[in-house]
């Protein structure tokens, strides 16, 4: 396929593509087998076409081709290292970013199938944050063990360092210390001493300097101190080790969706190559042909018309009775190119490419296209030029039928003209019978006449004024070679080309001298063609106008209708919910006569032999039991003891109440032997509710987890979908921390963000709970 330059176009395609991986998959890219396939994929191309030329994507894949990598790792269920997570994260900001992009363009048809295949990175990447910083290394916080080790060796090197610098200052050491400073050797803080009084100094050497004038000695008082960070720093190695083979397992369980997310972004790569080729050489769509016809108007080379503003555009129509053209006119007049064009056209459509053609472009399935350009020489087959160029001629008359295309340039044009000729035609005669397409190119005479149904002839212009070829086709006249005049244009003396002209025969003189009139004919024939075609063309285009109307009026039509569903469907729901919350309150007059119905609809089954007195109810109820609330059934804390009227704080769905002992009971998830039954308690119901404040300011770690870790029961149980979390910054935000790595563990937690990414302070966590 190279001769017809379809190895040149995929590589100026791959030249748009913005990864390697994207080069590779069009490097290995095959035609499709129906044409159903085709038409789809060449849809998806012209939508990002559109896309590309009306600037509404734009985008990058910075982490694609590092993928293979890691996804290589996470396959085996490899322990990733930070490098590789760094890797992931960018890879899958990359997913981020482009499902943000689709939801921008969702009227998108192909973009809306490929969003399908891209997961939601969003809880790996909140994992990953959580463990590796963005320069690439393992957070101090990752885990609530590693955060305490670091913190253990910081308070230990604090002291080794205070240490050292006493020392350092001590005066008796003056003349023992090479230099008053401090520095490392083999992980370990040392001090210069002078090689001749390490005697006097009590510590442990580690090093010397090259000239051996100085050693580097651990003072014997810190030698415990930097043990102790030595063990740290191998609890340190375990726990980062341990981290990562977990946040490694958890990316495992997502190998699938990542291995699709690869496969997809690569799709999204060579797609948008595709379509910016495509608003590049300005190729439009085309239609199948169901009758044996290829109509091509308009047609260009896609490669020319990127590199040449102004390409000559000629219009081909072969069909069940013209299944054969037989191509002729002036050398370097554009016959090879004419040819290049429709052979690339065929091939491009079945690729699923558009094609440089108008739109109304007709072509049939082409699934074999044969081709034979240039010199077919091969030496070591012992094939001269002739003979190559027969051997390819005979391989070609093996194809039969409407789908295949036959491109042959210069047929038989390497031998003596009348056998070449007579040779010619005989293959031309079996193609004919086997029903294929063909397009020939040939300067024998005569294969300009003489053909029945089934062959057409064509030809490239000369314009007769300039003495150059105009580049333009006339369907079904054959063109003169024009050796004469074109040996003129390329500078041949007038003597050589007055001889020659008294070398050829009587008729091909008198031919010749009425050369100019014919071609001044064919030209008025050109012109026209042109203004027929131009009127085609108008007229198309007045169709594509209207129906591009038609489909806007269309589109406007059902958007309006589904806006008004839209908005009926919300105003129901309110009514819904309206209608709801009236019959919860219509049964009661006020907050004191549901009060007093709440005992009603609980039913309290259980232990009654102890009764909870002022006596023993904080040792049934110490502050951190929870409880449950009669008087406004739902559940809570409690946070301190009784007072002297009775009653106990107590904190519920983040408000902090005086509760009167009485009104407490066991909650159903603290007790074994007692239970509460609700009966009918929708009406009163708080799981309409979508989000719940917390609020933990200036509670311990350990009291706000559990806490924390009772609200997410409740919050799952009531189908909340988000909890706003207040924690502060005290404490050198430890609270923060130890609850944000709570969050990432949590297997009920489907991702969490700061405050900051909803206007508020970094105070603030949110977390998404799974439905």
């Amino acid at each position: 396929m190279s001769n017809v330059g379809l190895n040149e176009l995929f590589l100026q395609i791959q030249s748009y593509c913005k990864t390697d991986s994207g080069k590779q998959s069009l490097k290995n890219l095959q035609p499709y087998s129906a044409s159903s396939e085709a038409t789809k994929q060449c849809r998806r191309v012209m939508e990002f076409k559109h896309l590309i030329m009306s600037e509404a994507f734009n985008f990058q894949l910075h982490g694609l081709d590092l993928a293979q990598n890691w996804l290589r790792k996470v396959k085996k269920n490899q322990t990733l290292q930070t490098l590789d997570l760094n890797d992931i994260r960018l890879f899958l900001e990359d997913v981020n970013h482009l499902k943000t992009l689709i939801s921008e363009n969702k009227f998108v048809k192909s973009l809306s199938d490929i969003n399908h295949r891209l997961f939601d990175p969003k809880d790996i990447l909140s994992y990953i944050n959580v463990v590796v910083s963005p320069a690439g290394e393992i957070n101090s916080d990752a885990s609530e063990e590693l955060f305490k080790f670091f913190q253990d060796k910081k308070n230990l090197n604090s002291q080794v360092q205070n240490l050292l610098k006493k020392i350092v200052k001590d005066q008796d050491l003056e003349n023992v210390l090479q230099d008053r400073f401090v520095t490392t050797r083999e992980g370990r803080m040392v001090l210069p001493v002078i090689s001749g009084m390490r005697h006097d100094f009590q510590g442990i050497i580690h090093d010397s300097s090259n000239s051996k004038q100085t050693v580097f000695m651990e003072p014997q008082e810190v030698v415990p101190v930097n043990n102790k960070i030595a063990e740290l720093e191998v609890k340190i190695k375990a726990e980062i080790e341990k981290i990562l083979r977990e946040i490694s397992h958890f990316i495992f369980l997502k190998f699938d969706d990542l291995e699709k997310c690869f496969e997809t972004l690569i799709e999204i790569d060579t797609l948008y190559a595709m379509g910016f080729f495509s608003a590049t050489a300005d190729l439009s769509p085309f239609s199948w042909s169901d009758s044996h016809e290829i109509y091509l108007p308009d047609l260009k080379h896609p490669l020319l018309k990127i590199e040449i503003k102004d390409v000559v555009a000629n219009s081909v129509e072969l069909n069940e009775k013209n299944r054969i053209l037989i191509l002729s006119g002036p050398n370097a007049g554009g016959k090879t190119v004419l040819l290049k064009s429709i052979g690339l056209a065929c091939l491009m459509a079945t690729y699923g490419l558009p094609i440089c053609s108008l739109d109304s472009a007709r072509i049939p399935f082409i699934k074999n296209v044969f081709i034979s350009l240039g010199d077919e020489q091969n030496l070591e087959e012992n094939l001269s030029s002739f003979g190559g160029h027969l051997v390819k001629l005979n391989e070609a008359t093996q194809l039969k039928g409407f789908e295949c295309l036959i491109l042959i340039d210069e047929i038989c044009g390497t031998t003596e003209a009348q056998e070449g000729a007579a040779l010619a035609r005989s293959f031309i005669e079996e193609f004919k019978t086997n029903k294929v397409f063909a397009v020939i190119t040939s300067h024998l005479a005569p294969l300009r006449s003489h053909w029945n149904e089934g062959v057409i002839n064509g030809s490239m212009q000369y314009d007769s004024v300039t003495q150059a070829p105009s580049y333009t086709f006339v369907m079904g006249l054959a063109g003169e070679s024009m050796a004469l005049p074109t040996a003129k244009r390329y500078g041949v003396s007038e003597a050589i080309l007055s001889r020659a002209l008294n070398y050829l025969t009587p008729e091909a003189q008198k031919k010749y001298s009425g050369l100019e009139e014919i071609e001044n004919l064919k030209s008025r024939l050109v012109e026209l063609q042109s203004q027929y075609q131009s009127k085609l063309k108008d007229l198309e285009k007045r169709e594509q106008h209207l129906l591009k109307e038609k489909k806007e009026v269309e589109d406007l039509k059902n958007s309006k209708l589904e806006e008004d569903i839209t908005e009926h469907q919300k105003r129901l729901e309110e009514l819904i919910k309206y209608e709801k919350i009236k019959s919860t309150f219509d049964n009661s007059k006020n907050l004191k006569a549901i009060k007093e119905q709440m005992p009603k609809i609980i039913k309290y089954t259980g232990d009654t032999t102890t009764e909870i007195t002022t006596a023993n109810f904080e040792s049934k109820f110490p502050p951190g039991t929870a409880v449950f609330l009669k008087s406004l059934n739902r559940k809570g804390i409690v946070q301190g003891k009784l007072n002297s009227k009775g009653e106990v704080p107590v904190l519920s769905e983040s408000m902090r109440l005086q509760i009167h002992f009485s009104e407490i009971l066991p909650s159903t998830g603290n007790t074994t032997n007692k239970k509460i039954i609700p009966v009918s308690a929708a009406n009163v119901s708080s799981s309409d509710l979508t989000q719940k404040t917390l609020d933990f300011r200036g509670m311990q770690v350990d009291e706000a987890l559990d806490q924390l870790d009772l609200e997410l029961d409740q919050a799952v149980q009531r189908g909340l979908l988000k909890l706003k979390i207040i924690h502060g910054h005290g404490d050198q935000d430890k609270l923060k921390k130890a609850i944000r790595t709570f969050l990432s563990r949590n297997t009920f937690i489907k991702s969490w963000l700061s405050g900051k990414a909803f206007n508020e302070s970094d105070g603030v966590t949110v977390a998404e709970v799974l439905s």
